[in-house]
């Protein structure tokens, strides 16, 4: 049987007794070995002319492990056959070589970050796995890193930037920072992105706000979508918070009794507690058993789209797409809900401070340092208030 989905592996039953089986998957040379405790990947590959085998690591459905040598890491179906592929190739005799390619200069990226005492938002850290997996990998992580040119990152910015070109300029960013790690550690002598401008070109600042009239059109249809699309959706109006952190959100951060979220995960990586308001509340409580530690878990196979590697729901790009075709207000993404929070808020006279606390910025100045005070009370209502708006504005 031939494994092509990490469902599929799921399903294979441990081999019982001292009887291993063997299964090919559809990457050349990448098998699963089914034990009576475990399921593991191994390579079949050949060195100086003899065949070899190699254990890669043990079967973990959406495991990233990415280390050549270690038989013991946790390995989804995806990752495996990107090592699968990297050893075909003849990387493992490169890397003892002591000549690191892309997907090691990846491997220093990620434990460079790690150390840091100020880490990237866990949304920010899935994007750049993401970039580095769907885009960066499977061109050039097989490259020697001494071998990347300008011309190699330059092709590979423009093909992107010709269809999205705000995406062109955030690979660009993380491929800024990727390549520190080389410079650092003598591998390469000059930054290859160094004379390369960001292909997208400048990014004028996004002023959409919806409007009263465009909310009341939208809020209604938003039971034409589904259920996770239409709550976080109508949950980014209510709170103002970012729409990645909303889709983040877990049940063990929910304090119904105190109708508080612990926002523990979010772009300042500062603990946020966000009040909850009646309208929220009900929300939240109508989700409440869904079977799955996330609010907003994923309704689909974990390797679909629309879901993380985690099960997690991650986009409403379809449903906001949809809304737009039966409403006709278009050019809006779920980040100008938070936007339009944020203006009502100021509407509604909420004092300035107390909106940035709710959007959770960072509070730069004597009083970022100074001020510890969390303004839960104010937050509440202040939120309490842009809720009263909302259900005002919809009639619901």
């Amino acid at each position: 049987m031939v494994l092509t989905t990490d469902r599929q592996i799921q399903n294979v039953k441990l081999s019982p007794g001292k009887v291993q089986e063997s299964h090919r998957t559809a990457t050349p040379g990448l098998m699963v070995k089914v034990s009576k405790t475990r399921k593991s990947f191994y390579v079949d590959f050949t060195e100086n002319g003899k065949r070899k085998f190699r254990t890669i690591g043990i079967y973990e459905s959406g495991a990233t492990g990415a280390a050549l040598d270690n038989p013991k890491q946790l390995l989804g179906l995806k990752s495996a056959a990107t090592l699968a592929r990297r050893i075909r190739a003849g990387e493992h005799l490169t890397t003892r070589k002591g000549q690191p390619t892309l997907v090691d200069l990846w491997e220093a990226y990620v434990a460079a970050e790690a150390k840091k005492v100020k880490q990237k938002a866990a949304t920010t850290k899935r994007e750049e796995f993401r970039r580095w997996e769907n885009i960066i990998e499977p061109r050039l992580g097989t490259k020697l890193v001494s071998a990347i040119t300008p011309s190699d990152l330059s092709t590979l910015l423009a093909e992107v930037a010709e269809k999205t070109p705000v995406a062109a300029n955030r690979l660009h960013s993380l491929l800024s920072v990727m390549f520190k790690p080389a410079l650092a550690m003598g591998w390469l002598t000059s930054h290859p992105l160094q004379w390369i401008d960001k292909p997208g070109g400048s990014e004028p600042p996004r002023e959409r706000v919806l409007s009263d009239d465009e909310i009341r059109l939208l809020w209604p249809a938003m039971e034409q979508v589904s259920e996770n699309a239409r709550d976080a959706l109508r949950l980014g109006l209510l709170t103002a918070q970012r729409p990645g952190e909303i889709l983040a959100m877990r049940w063990e951060d929910i304090d119904f009794y105190s109708k508080i979220w612990n926002q523990s995960q979010n772009k300042t990586n500062v603990a946020n507690l966000v009040p909850l308001s009646d309208a929220v509340t009900a929300i939240l409580l109508n989700r409440r058993d869904n079977g799955s530690p996330q609010v907003f878990p994923s309704l689909h196979n974990q390797n679909r789209a629309g879901a993380t590697q985690d099960g997690q729901f991650k986009s409403t790009k379809a449903a906001r797409k949809h809304l737009s075709q039966m409403t006709g207000v278009g050019g809006w993404t779920a980040h100008d809900l938070r936007r339009t929070a944020r203006t009502i808020m100021s509407r509604l006279k909420i004092k300035h401070h107390i909106r940035e606390r709710i959007l959770n910025h960072s509070q730069g100045g004597v009083s970022g340092v100074y001020d510890k005070y969390d303004y839960l009370e104010e937050k509440r209502a202040g939120l309490d208030l842009l809720a009263k708006e909302i259900l005002g504005i919809t009639h619901a």
